[in-house]
């Protein structure tokens, strides 16, 4: 009892102080981004903090299994350098006792990475998208300068206005003209909008901009000929943002109740790489005790860079299969579940030659039964 209470302090304060540095890093590249989109003006400064936080989860998520897997290493090759693990083996202290403890607590850890993966990082990333978007649209509207003009939608769209009242969102003397869409723009209509005063409203349902244009006129033509059209308005509606403010489909924005239920080799494949997180930190547990037994001339990271590059291996053939499954290349009963295998079975065979050969198999796993 007191042996696994000591060991169990050993790993988790490595992998806090492990996962603590990486998590930091990652956040830390996070918040220049965004730092970075604030100084140009198209996010508000006051969502950057709020965002970095939001990101929290998703990294933590991520970055649980290989930080897992580094703290062992770190906690269990410094026990072996300083001959400690040898000393509780000649105590009467089995590898068996050892894959238990370091089972117990890699499945405690395995299910708060299952609740990030499923539950709370989907929630997180389109609440996170949602602000995203919405403080994109607000900071394109807030980097307008009265007196000047500027474009919008890849510069297709000229904006000016000569007065602006950010509070109340009023903007006086307002000029749009917008190109067409099309790519023969010589035969096209180009559209003329001008008017004395408009107000700026949000749509919440599709984070989207509307500029409500009063007392205007609009010109509809082809440059260089006469028959144009124009139309006189008391009030003129017109959706100004319309590639800022729509949060993307991407997959992991999708809830696992939703995809679990899915028919689509998409969905079936993130599920099975949602499963991939919790599921591969038992494995590398039991990687990280076989690669962790160094002997005492070798020191604590004479194994470090190649079981980090093994992890790495294990990673990208994680994401290669997942490509191959939704490219139907791979049948989803197949899926990401062989990479999984080929590593547990790896594994295995690890422990079994640290333990002493294949004839102790029996006596190395006596424990857990």
């Amino acid at each position: 009892m007191i042996i696994g209470r000591y060991l169990t302090k050993e790993v988790l304060l490595s992998w806090t102080a492990v996962n603590s540095i990486v998590v930091l890093i990652a956040i830390s590249n996070r918040f220049v981004t965004y730092l970075a989109k604030a100084a140009a003006g198209t996010l508000p400064i006051t969502l950057v903090l709020k965002l970095v936080l939001l990101y929290i989860p998703e990294l933590i998520g991520f970055l649980m299994p290989p930080s897992i897997f580094m703290a062992l290493l770190l906690a269990y090759g410094r026990l072996h350098a300083d001959s400690e693990m040898r000393v509780l083996f000649t105590s009467r202290y089995t590898w068996g006792s050892l894959i238990k403890l370091t089972l117990s607590l890699a499945l405690v850890l395995s299910s708060l990475n299952g609740l990030l993966t499923f539950w709370l990082i989907p929630a997180t990333v389109e609440y996170r998208e949602k602000v995203i978007a919405e403080g994109e649209a607000i900071g394109m509207m807030q980097a307008i300068v009265p007196g000047r003009f500027q474009s919008l939608d890849n510069g297709r769209i000229v904006f000016y206005v000569e007065s602006a009242n950010n509070k109340t969102k009023n903007l006086q003397q307002v000029f749009i003209a917008e190109q067409p869409q099309i790519e023969n723009k010589t035969k096209a209509s180009w559209t003329v909008l001008t008017a004395a005063g408009a107000e700026l409203i949000e749509t919440k349902e599709n984070l989207s901009f509307h500029l409500v244009m009063k007392q205007g006129h609009r010109y509809e033509g082809v440059p260089g000929r006469l028959d144009f059209t124009l139309l006189n308005f008391e009030t003129y509606g017109r959706k100004i943002l319309q590639a800022i403010g729509a949060v993307p489909e991407i997959m992991k924005l999708k809830t696992t109740s939703v995809i679990w239920h899915s028919n689509d080799i998409n969905d079936k494949a993130e599920v099975q790489w949602r499963l991939a997180f919790p599921l591969s930190i038992p494995i590398i547990s039991l990687l990280a005790i076989a690669l962790s037994r160094v002997n005492p001339r070798q020191g604590r990271f004479a194994k470090f860079l190649p079981a980090l590059m093994l992890y790495i291996l294990y990673y990208n053939l994680l994401i290669l299969s997942k490509r191959w499954m939704s490219n139907q290349a791979l049948p989803p009963y197949i899926g990401l579940w062989w990479v999984h295998a080929v590593m547990l079975s790896l594994a295995c065979c690890l422990l079994i030659r640290e333990a002493g050969g294949l004839p102790h198999r029996y006596q190395l796993f006596k424990k857990l039964s």
